[in-house]
């Protein structure tokens, strides 16, 4: 339907008229020798079902001392959605209740610390442009952050008792605190459209002069 009437809105302009009854173009010619070779062995190769190992080969990997970091996130994210009695977490869709943004960002902190993790493993140095897993690192940890403050309110302004409360702050804890020394300049990266080097120098001075973390 949407090639006919394009068809008929171009056969109705004075200047393309003439093209659209114009005769089809000749057949474009056939691809070289080499082309054909590359484009047979591609063909081939999508035909055959990849080996255990080939896909093991094309996995990110990170290094083995960060792979408790993932690891840990993972298991935090999977408590928060399968706990027993926190299913309750999920249902929550209003972005100002704390539930909702701990549930929103158990999964996206896990995604982001794996690529973050992964991403350094690969980096090869060269910063010409803002490196990747610094980025991923940076939204993990304001994941973190804004997930330590949500349980927070939870404990001071919804009732939830600070015993239940305090695994999870010591595990947020325990994760901002090795994902900042694995990759010491997140937070100083610039996200386009989030953060400007004025908001960036802001984040540095606050993050200064935080206070201790509460204990629970």
């Amino acid at each position: 339907m949407f090639v006919a009437t394009t068809g008929d809105e171009a056969s109705s302009e004075i200047n393309m008229g003439a093209l659209v009854g114009a005769a089809p173009h000749d057949r474009p010619p056939a691809p070289p020798k080499w082309l054909e070779d590359v484009l047979e062995e591609l063909n081939s190769l999508a035909g055959r079902p990849f080996t255990h190992e080939e896909l093991l080969a094309g996995e990110p990997t990170m290094a083995a001392a960060h792979q408790e970091i993932y690891e840990r996130a993972k298991a935090y994210c999977v408590w928060v959605h399968d706990g027993v009695g926190h299913r309750q977490y999920d249902r929550h869709r209003d972005p100002t209740d704390p539930r909702a943004v701990i549930s929103w960002f158990s999964s996206l902190t896990a995604s982001t610390i794996r690529r973050a993790l992964t991403g350094l493993a690969d980096f090869d140095g060269n910063r010409e442009a803002p490196p990747d897993h610094e980025g991923a690192a940076k939204v993990a940890l304001l994941g973190i952050d804004r997930s330590y403050a949500a349980w927070q309110q939870l404990v001071t302004d919804h009732g939830l008792s600070a015993v239940r409360a305090r695994p999870c702050l010591e595990a947020l804890a325990w994760l901002r605190a090795r994902l900042e020394a694995a990759i010491p300049d997140a937070r100083a990266f610039v996200r386009p459209g989030f953060d400007e080097p004025e908001a960036v120098a802001r984040l540095r001075a606050a993050a200064a002069s935080r206070p201790p973390e509460r204990a629970w």
